[in-house]
């Protein structure tokens, strides 16, 4: 049995966590034996979760700056699980995590980076770069990711492999309707519903979304706009579709669990973002079999076959933006095949099961590699 500690910054709602929590409830058991250590006790929206899968889930209190009693603590329950496997998850876990394996002498240690954060700041590049040279694999969710990894953080490229998100198709039962929405929001059962789901910070840049959704409306089109998720920008992203005459199509819902009813109540699904790792929102808008829209940032353009399985725009092109959705708005019959063609295409390529698969077959060629036994 190979013991697998996994270290992740928090158990909130996050991408990272939900790939990591699909991981996890279908690791071989026989092979593997995972525990969990987050550094976090406020953010476990989802730690029930990791239980229900069988995993003893460990907190940490890591607040603010470099804190030595965290590193001590999760030195100490390294070397009281005393793992073959170290796997981190984002960057506080990744520092936490790898400094306290290797001072816990912990045989393996892989790394994995979920976006190409190009405002990434130079002191956390340099750290990476230092920690990065104990690691014995960095994964990345998507190929640009690796890329990036081997010009910025000088990583080794044969330690860098590309392992893209998954999907559980049991949520996203095709074709999934949901009548109840609309009039729940009172939207008009006749009207064009568009959705788009992320955080409200500037990485998604909503911003330009809603300037997109007010030029349709100069040409008098005027779909409504689901806006699913949080964050600092709440309240300016607000004030700023009421100013553009737009608010009242907009419908703010906060950060929501019953993503895969959202996504089926919606027409078109969009992702305006400035950069993107492999976005699990699009996987999981494409496998409810939607037409997506989004821009053409970081894994993206590896999902998305343009104009066959979704559109792509440049990022911050207002007007790229309109003119997708325009023609998109005027021809359903498009949208609908583009929708079909997009769940084919998450059901050859990119399954959770796909995604597990691929992350054992390292484990284990790592292992080889190192002559490790169970």
């Amino acid at each position: 049995m190979v013991k697998i500690a996994f270290v992740i910054d928090d158990l909130g709602l996050g991408g990272a966590q939900r790939q990591l929590l699909e991981l996890v409830k279908r690791l071989d058991r026989r092979r593997f034996q995972p525990v969990l250590y987050a550094l976090s006790e406020k953010k476990i929206a989802l730690k029930d979760a990791f239980e229900k899968a069988g995993l003893s889930v460990i907190l940490f209190d890591q607040r603010g700056k470099i804190s030595f009693p965290v590193l001590f603590k999760l030195w100490k329950a390294l070397r009281q699980f005393s793992p073959t496997i170290v796997h981190t998850y984002l960057f506080t876990a990744d520092f936490y995590g790898r400094l306290a394996a290797r001072m816990a002498g912990v045989p393996m240690l892989i790394s994995s980076v979920r976006s190409t954060e190009p405002d990434k700041k130079q002191r956390y590049i340099l750290v990476d770069r230092y920690l990065g040279r104990w690691c014995d694999a960095v994964i990345g969710n998507a190929s640009c990711i690796g890329e990036i990894l081997a010009a910025r953080e000088k990583i080794k490229i044969s330690k860098i492999y590309t392992i893209h998100n998954g999907v559980d198709l049991g949520r996203f039962p095709y074709p999934m309707q949901n009548g109840h929405l609309r009039k729940s929001l009172e939207i008009p059962e006749d009207a064009f519903v568009l959705g788009t789901v992320g955080r409200l910070g500037p990485e998604k840049d909503h911003r330009t979304l809603l300037q997109a959704a007010s030029q349709l409306f100069k040409k008098n089109v005027k779909p409504y706009l689901l806006l699913i998720g949080d964050g600092p920008l709440y309240t300016s992203l607000v004030r700023l579709g009421e100013e553009l005459g737009i608010a009242t199509h907009l419908r703010w819902l906060g950060a929501r669990s019953d993503i895969p009813e959202l996504l089926a109540g919606i027409d078109l699904f969009i992702l305006p973002s400035r950069y993107e790792g492999c976005p699990n929102v699009v996987l999981e808008a494409m496998a409810a079999g939607k037409c997506v829209v989004a821009t053409r940032v970081g894994g993206t353009p590896e999902v998305v076959q343009d104009g066959e399985t979704g559109i792509l725009v440049r990022h911050g092109q207002t007007d790229e933006l309109v003119e997708a959705l325009s023609s998109l708005l005027q021809d359903p019959r498009r949208v609908a095949e583009i929708g079909q063609k997009a769940r084919e295409s998450i059901t050859k390529a990119f399954t959770v099961e796909r995604m597990v698969e691929k992350t054992e077959a390292l484990y284990e060629r790592l292992l080889q590699a190192k002559g490790i036994s169970s």
